[in-house]
């Protein structure tokens, strides 16, 4: 129906300033249809301060998870709401893709619901799964001093990320010089998307670390790396903008309880409600229990809370992944103030079963989605993404 086929129907499509307050409330799937409505709402909708609105409210309400996974040559979806225990699924596909090779696409990014992924013939794309957009990356260039017949994806630390600054969005690569012997010696890649073209901007030493299969976690206009695994002492950091490398020192206990005091300990980069989290997990050498603490970056660390997995050992195995979260993060003293339950839930899956279930700090409750990701080693990792508007063709 177009605007004049409203207008004579007796029902006047409201002002732009109303129209926008209303639309921007909207999911994607309704907003992608209403750009049919009429010319003026498709400019709107498609508006480049229309998409940052809507882009904004979506994280600030922040009540459902969509979460993606790759499973029997196809990528599915979950959609978990936090007000609903029911779980939505469905198939969701690469249109502008199926017939380039995406049987088990490797995720490597998120931003500004923004997937990065990678094919199995190492070709790097972003895809809108909200709008189907897809744009292919321009092949990266890839240069080592000594190299073999193993694969450059099996060494490589990506990271996907947009500086606010130029308004343009950047992919990092991270590959060893050296692929056989992989003694540290790095060089650094970086493709500004406006310019399409990859540059080499530095070569690094990290020296003790891991690459394989690495995928940063983009945070404020920083990339993170866990990239030390045997010595969890330290985040990599690149600042996006200025295109430089820092490193964040992980809480003291980190170190000083490892593995030299008799204790497996596992690392995994996180974001909850905006803000970077790290999660420590320990399994005392004498015993099968296991120890789950989250710690979030304020002005310092801070612990956040911990639990005796051992208490909950029907959804807990030897390894949960901490997989995204819904609601707003109160601090405690405006939490006091306000004398209101706070509804932040943090959601997990069991790497063994493959069973999703949240947690709430604040009440220590769990709850149990009765839902399970198909074989989830193969379909690791599992990427949480924000439904927005956002096309790089703007």
């Amino acid at each position: 129906m177009s605007c004049s086929e409203v207008q004579q129907c007796g029902s006047p499509l409201p002002d732009d300033v109303f129209a926008r307050e209303i639309l921007v409330r909207l999911p994607v799937k309704s907003l992608v249809r209403f750009k049919s409505v009429c010319k003026a709402w498709r400019a709107m909708i498609t508006d480049h301060d229309f998409t940052e609105m809507h882009l904004h409210h979506q994280l600030q309400l922040n009540q459902q998870l969509n979460i993606l996974f790759t499973y029997s040559d196809k990528i599915h979806r979950m959609v978990i709401k936090s007000t609903d225990s029911t779980v939505q699924c469905d198939d969701i596909a690469l249109k502008e893709l199926e017939h380039s090779n995406y049987p088990y696409p490797r995720f490597w990014g998120y931003c500004n619901g923004l997937v990065c992924l990678e094919t199995d013939t190492f070709e790097l794309a972003l895809w809108n799964p909200g709008t189907q957009f897809c744009r292919r990356l321009r092949y990266r260039p890839i240069y080592y001093h000594n190299f073999d017949s193993i694969s450059s994806a099996f060494a490589t630390a990506y990271g996907f990320g947009y500086d606010g600054q130029i308004k343009d969005y950047k992919m990092v690569a991270i590959n060893p010089v050296d692929v056989v012997n992989l003694r540290g010696h790095c060089v650094v890649d970086v493709l500004t998307l406006g310019d399409n073209s990859w540059r080499r901007i530095a070569f690094i030493n990290l020296s003790s670390s891991s690459l394989q299969y690495q995928s940063g976690k983009f945070i404020k206009g920083i990339i993170y790396w866990n990239l030390n695994i045997l010595q969890p002492e330290k985040l990599i950091c690149f600042d996006i903008h200025y295109e430089v490398f820092n490193e964040l020192r992980l809480p003291n206990v980190f170190y000083t309880e490892n593995i030299f005091n008799g204790r497996r300990c596992k690392i995994e980069i996180s974001e909850l409600g905006g803000r970077l989290a790290v999660v420590r997990e320990l399994q005392p050498s004498s015993s099968y229990d296991f120890f789950h603490e989250v710690w979030v970056m304020k002005e310092d660390w801070v612990k956040m809370y911990s639990i005796d997995e051992s208490q909950n050992s029907y959804l807990w195995s030897p390894s949960v992944s901490l997989i995204g979260s819904f609601g707003i993060i109160e601090d405690k003293k405006k939490k006091k103030k306000k004398k209101k339950k706070n509804h932040f839930e943090i959601v997990y899956m069991n790497n063994r079963y493959g069973e999703l279930f949240s947690y709430n700090p604040s009440t220590e409750a769990f709850r149990d989605f009765n839902v399970r990701v198909e074989e989830p080693a193969r379909s690791k990792p599992v990427l949480v993404y924000v439904e927005s508007l956002v096309s790089l063709d703007q």
